[in-house]
């Protein structure tokens, strides 16, 4: 038997003592109302704590990537071919915890839930900065809403297509501009790695980034047409940090970012502990 949420499983006998209590205590005896607290504070343990408790029984029953997903991640994700065989299944399983502890809503003119493969295609790129990292989930950052277009929220009015919003544990992107970076990098700003790059930063407080050379994104500009000004223009935003420019740059051009700036590699490499790759 497959148990899917064990909160909900747990939740059934708890109901039936109620039941039996209930019934002993109106029909029966009278003298045993006081165990009717016992099922009752059961009851409202397992409703306050069914996210964590459903986790961690998730954690420890995970079922297999669908083989679909799997031959999504073959086929379209840039970076799948660099992990190691021996880390492939470390990545599948922490792709499917990911997909299931984090909501992910699609934003419309009414809210739907987002397909799987785009669940996947958009989880990949959280689990691939995070591989090195125990804390794959990046902190409480626990809702994915994704649009089809160009959007405003309350922190910023004009339309863009990314936002994390670190405050309120949430992150937004245009779905379109993502699937258009995954299946033509060098053309369009992987919009994935910049709002996880910026949750990542901002949940480990770490300055390690910081070290970076700024400086050197002009060599990569030259070479590969990336201005500061293109990547405001996609993402419509008036700020990129230089981290994000960074981290992203080194995915999506990572042989030539390797060749021009190779101590901002060991930086970045060191910064996420890498447990790869076939490069």
């Amino acid at each position: 038997m497959v148990i899917h949420s064990l909160s909900k499983f747990l939740i059934l006998p708890v109901f039936l003592i109620t039941a039996c209590v209930g019934y002993i205590w109106f029909y029966i005896d009278r003298n045993y109302s006081w165990l009717i607290f016992i099922p009752t504070l059961l009851a409202v343990i397992i409703y306050i704590f069914h996210g964590p408790l459903d986790y961690w029984y998730f954690k420890r029953n995970t079922p297999k990537l669908d083989k679909k997903l799997i031959h999504w991640l073959e086929h379209y994700f840039p970076w799948y071919p660099w992990i190691e065989s021996e880390y492939k299944e470390k990545f599948h399983r922490r792709i499917v915890l990911y997909m299931y502890a984090r909501e992910f809503k699609a934003i419309g003119t009414e809210t739907r839930d987002v397909p799987e493969d785009i669940k996947c295609m958009i989880t990949a790129h959280a689990i691939l900065l995070t591989l090195g990292k125990e804390d794959f989930l990046i902190g409480d950052i626990d809702r994915i809403y994704i649009y089809k277009h160009p959007f405003p929220t309350p922190k910023l009015q004009s339309l863009h297509s990314v936002e994390a919003d670190i405050d309120d544990g949430v992150i937004i992107m245009n779905s379109s501009l993502l699937v258009q970076a995954v299946m033509s990098p060098k053309e369009n700003y992987n919009i994935a790695l910049h709002a996880f790059t910026e949750a990542f930063f901002h949940v480990y407080q770490d300055n390690e980034l910081k070290r970076l050379d700024s400086q050197q994104l002009d060599d990569l500009e030259r070479n590969f047409g990336w201005s500061l000004s293109e990547i405001k223009r996609q993402t419509g935003l008036d700020q990129i940090p230089d981290y994000c420019r960074h981290i992203h740059h080194y995915f999506v051009f990572h042989s030539k970012y390797r060749e021009l700036m190779p101590e901002n590699e060991i930086i970045i490499r060191k910064y996420l502990n890498l447990p790869v790759v076939n490069q």
